[in-house]
């Protein structure tokens, strides 16, 4: 699993943008959930001080989620959705921001917003606890 730490530090724009944003993560775990075609899958997981976190799960044959989350909420969430934004532009996502899906349940009011190409299957979900923005969220499973 420590290859794929690696490749989050080295490649990942959201981790990237929670570094320069909260400082070096305080820690990582991972795990292999699955191995595909001699491929590993799995989760890596920081944490930062101030209790945010950042998760990437891979599963096969090419799914990906990232999560980016702050219990108490992000201090600064305009930058936050900016960067989720750029984020999932550069993963290829053409995501439209017009007509989320919105949900709610015990931990806020989510809403979905979708690539309309069924193929890639994309979406970015934002998350607000009593308002504020808690999580994002951006997932392909092309």
């Amino acid at each position: 699993m420590s290859q794929a730490a690696e490749r989050v530090r080295a490649y990942d724009g959201l981790y990237g943008f929670a570094v320069a944003s909260l400082g070096e993560p305080t820690e990582c775990e991972g795990m292999v959930t699955t191995e595909f075609d001699g491929a590993a899958f799995g989760v890596v997981r920081y944490g930062f001080a101030s209790g945010v976190t950042f998760e990437l799960e891979t599963m096969p044959p090419s799914v990906s989620i990232v999560i980016l989350r702050a219990p108490n909420g992000f201090e600064d969430a305009a930058a936050v959705v900016r960067a989720v934004r750029e984020y999932a532009s550069g993963r290829g996502l053409s995501i439209d921001w017009t007509a989320p899906e919105r949900t709610s349940d015990e931990t806020g009011v989510t809403e979905q917003f979708w690539d309309p190409d069924p193929g890639l299957n994309g979406s970015v979900s934002l998350t607000r606890a009593e308002g504020v923005l808690v999580t994002v969220r951006v997932s392909m499973a092309p």
